[in-house]
């Protein structure tokens, strides 16, 4: 029974989606082009820097669901707690709503995922309303980005900056794309 572990340095958990394809298994980075590919089940665990590790039941639990749109203008809602997505949506006005599925998590139960794409041209929307607390219309208290060589990182603060309750962490990737917060918010990407 060989133990095979891969072992993440600098990285934390948050920072990877983890993928299925056929029986490959395909880890990518929120701030890099890279992959790592691997087969199911040839891997006994990862470990991430701060220590966090993910046995095999654990890897297989964390990849990735994918929803696929259609050519309509769907809604989506985030529905199961701590489950990561990748999101494609097609074209038409896409929304992604994100739900509140555990309330004393940061992301209120939402594990950070990717919208594969997601397009202002065509007027998609990411509904935070029901996770930010508090909101006073202020934006840039609550959410932040971080353009990466794999597309925009956005990280959300539900309660804002100035309160302590929940902390800033990454929720989504917006792959390939390139915006500023001013660009979402100018395009109203958001609803709130």
């Amino acid at each position: 029974n060989e133990q095979n572990t891969l072992y993440l340095k600098s990285v934390s958990a948050d920072e990877i989606i983890l993928k299925q394809a056929s029986a490959d298994r395909i880890i990518t980075f929120n701030d890099s082009t890279a992959t790592i590919h691997f087969g199911e089940g040839l891997l006994s665990s990862i470990v991430f820097d701060d220590g966090t590790t993910w046995d095999k039941a654990q890897i297989e639990q964390h990849i990735a669901k994918t929803v696929v749109g259609t050519f309509d203008n769907d809604v989506v809602e985030t529905a199961t707690a701590n489950q990561t997505y990748s999101y494609t949506l097609d074209t038409g006005a896409d929304t992604l709503i994100f739900k509140v599925l555990d309330d004393i998590d940061n992301l209120g139960g939402n594990s950070n995922g990717e919208w594969t794409d997601f397009n202002l041209s065509e007027n998609d929307k990411l509904d935070l309303s029901q996770l930010l607390i508090n909101n006073n219309g202020n934006l840039q208290e609550f959410i932040t980005v971080k353009d990466t060589q794999a597309g925009v990182v956005m990280s959300v603060d539900r309660d804002g900056s100035n309160q302590s309750t929940y902390h800033s962490q990454e929720l989504i990737l917006l792959t390939a794309k390139h915006y500023t917060l001013e660009d979402l918010m100018a395009s109203n990407a958001f609803i709130h």
